[in-house]
This record gives C-alpha cells, sequence and structure tokens, in this order.
C-alpha cells in the first residue's frame, strides 16, 4: 500500500521558512532517511504537511509509528485497501465496529458457510435485500441477509479506511492512527 509523506521542520517553519522533504515510506530509518534529510531543519521536532495514503494521517502523528506500518503492510503483501479488508476480516475482532463481515458469492462453499445452521424457514425470513447477481453477501444489524455490488464494496471500502488500519495497527501492536 503506497504511503508517501511529505515532512517539515518545526522549528523552521516558526521561524518562517518552510522546510520539507517528500518520502515513500516504509524506510530502513527514519532519523537518517527521513528528518537529517530535511535541508534547513531547526530543532528536532517535524510534522507532516501532506501525505499520500487511503487513510488519514494526522499532522502530528509519529513517523516511527508510520514506518512500522507501512513495513508491516509490506510484510503482509497488502497493496490495496481490500487487500487490508481481507486481512482484518480474517485476522482481527471486527465486533466493535460497522464493518460488515462479508461472504464473497463466488461459490457455493460461500453461500453455504453464510446459511449454517440455520433452518429453511429462518433463512426465508430474514432475507433482506439480496441480489443474487451481487458479489457480497452479510448479516445486516438485524440478522437479515443482504447482498452488495463491487460498486458499493468499493464505496465502504473508501469509508471504513480508518477503521480497517487502526485495526491493523492495533494486530501488530503499532500506535492508532486516529
Amino acid at each position: 500500500m503506497k504511503i508517501n509523506v511529505m515532512v517539515s521542520s518545526l522549528g523552521a517553519y516558526t521561524n518562517g521558512k518552510l522546510t520539507e522533504k517528500c518520502v515513500n515510506l516504509p524506510v530502513n530509518d527514519v532519523k537518517k532517511d527521513i528528518l537529517d534529510q530535511i535541508d534547513g531543519a531547526e530543532g528536532d521536532e517535524f510534522f507532516i504537511t501532506d501525505y499520500t495514503a487511503p487513510f488519514t494521517i494526522g499532522e502530528y502523528t509519529s513517523l516511527t509509528d508510520l514506518n512500522k506500518l507501512a513495513i508491516a503492510l509490506n510484510d503482509e503483501e497488502i497493496d490495496t485497501l481490500e487487500d487490508l479488508y481481507w486481512y482484518v476480516i480474517e485476522n482481527c475482532d471486527i465486533s466493535s465496529t460497522d464493518l460488515p463481515y462479508l461472504y464473497h458469492f463466488d461459490s457455493d462453499d460461500n453461500f453455504n458457510r453464510l446459511m449454517e445452521d440455520r433452518t429453511p424457514i429462518r433463512i426465508a425470513c430474514s432475507i433482506g435485500h439480496l441480489n443474487t447477481q451481487d458479489e457480497y453477501l452479510y448479516f445486516d444489524g438485524n440478522d437479515n441477509i443482504n447482498s452488495m455490488d463491487e460498486n458499493a464494496f468499493q464505496r465502504m471500502l473508501t469509508k471504513s479506511a480508518d477503521d480497517l488500519i487502526n485495526l491493523f495497527a492495533l494486530d501488530h501492536e503499532i500506535s492508532s492512527f486516529e
């Protein structure tokens, strides 16, 4: 997953100078590869002035933690929000979030797992907004079976990006990025 940050020296900024370093994460050493490379830096305080990532990064987010996150994402081979979603679903506790637990409707096995331990009457009564042409199935908060198409799935990923990255960070014992 691409994480690009623009880092500036707070000391130089308060003295009227804008000094910046743009870098793709991860790097080998945050101090040597980012902080020491900012021309005209004054002092040891830095802030993020801009970024490119599919989740929110605050201006005072720890560069060390952000770099650890980038390393973990690379180690897990997570390149997209979709990869991140499936990682989180498989490895993290999503019970305290609004994230739906989706089943990819590409085979009968997924539908059968969704229907496990449900009688035909319960299944018939729990059909919500189900379109068999959609790729994803899930239970909503009222225990109804619903479906979503690829466009709705992508919108859900974008809306949930911060929650996904925080769950991933928590799973890897890295600070939260809220």
